[in-house]
C-alpha cells in the first residue's frame, strides 16, 4: 500500500499549480495586476473547499461501492487535467518564445526558501490528518475523522477568501513572514489545545492560520 500511495503521488496532475500560473498569465496579459491577489486568494479558497466536499463524497461513494471512490477520482482528475492541457499545448503551439524567455533565469535561494516551506506546509497537512484519524479511531468513531477534517478546510477557506482584502501596501515579503508567524502559532493552539480542551475545538481555531500562509 505504501508503494501504490507513492506511485500514486508521483502521477498526480498538478493541476492547482497550473491554476496559479493560468491566473497570473491572465491578470498580466490584460494588465490588471490589482486582480492577481483576488484571484490566488479566490483559488486558494476554493482549494480548501476541496478537502471539505472530498471526505464526505468519498464517503457517499464508499457506502455504494468500495470501488466507486477509485473511479470517481480517476474520473475527475481526467475532467479536471484535460483543460489545462488543452489551454498549455495551444499556447505551446501558437507562441512562440524568445530566447530569453526559453532561459528563464531561477533565483536558486528564494525557491529554497519556497521549497522549503512547501514541505513543512504538507507535514503540516500529513500530520493533522494522521491525527484527525486516529482521534476519530480512539473514540470508535472512524467516519468521523472525515467531518472534523472538513472542519479544517471550512475554517481555512474563509481565511484565504478574507486575504482578498488586503491593503496592497501590505508586501509579499511582510505577508509571508506574517503569516509564517501566526501558522506557528496556529500549529502550537492545535497541539495545546487538543490536550486541555478537544481536538474539534483546536482544529477550529488553528485552520483559520493556514490558507494565507
Amino acid at each position: 500500500m505504501f508503494a501504490t500511495a507513492a506511485l500514486v503521488g508521483l502521477t498526480q496532475p498538478q493541476v492547482g499549480p497550473l491554476v496559479r500560473v493560468l491566473w497570473s498569465r491572465l491578470v498580466q496579459s490584460r494588465n490588471e495586476h490589482h486582480l492577481l491577489s483576488p484571484g490566488l486568494s479566490y483559488e486558494a479558497s476554493a482549494d480548501e473547499l476541496s478537502f471539505v466536499a472530498g471526505p464526505a463524497f468519498v464517503g457517499l461513494l464508499a457506502s455504494v461501492s468500495p470501488v466507486a471512490p477509485a473511479v470517481a477520482t480517476m474520473a475527475l482528475l481526467a475532467a479536471s487535467t484535460l483543460p489545462f492541457a488543452h489551454i498549455y499545448a495551444h499556447r505551446t503551439t501558437h507562441e512562440q518564445p524568445s530566447d530569453r524567455q526559453e532561459r528563464p533565469y531561477l533565483p536558486c535561494r528564494p525557491l529554497a526558501v519556497m521549497f522549503l516551506a512547501m514541505v513543512a506546509m504538507g507535514a503540516i497537512f500529513g500530520a493533522i490528518q494522521t491525527a484527525v484519524t486516529v482521534y476519530a479511531n480512539t473514540l470508535g468513531k472512524p467516519g468521523a475523522s472525515g467531518l472534523v477534517y472538513a472542519e479544517f478546510g471550512i475554517g481555512s477557506a474563509l481565511a484565504g477568501a478574507a486575504c482578498a482584502w488586503l491593503p496592497q501596501k501590505f508586501s509579499l515579503r511582510a505577508r509571508y513572514v506574517s503569516f509564517a508567524a501566526i501558522l506557528c502559532a496556529g500549529m502550537l493552539t492545535l497541539f495545546i489545545g487538543a490536550q486541555l480542551v478537544s481536538l474539534p475545538a483546536a482544529v477550529a481555531v488553528a485552520s483559520f492560520t493556514v490558507a494565507p500562509t
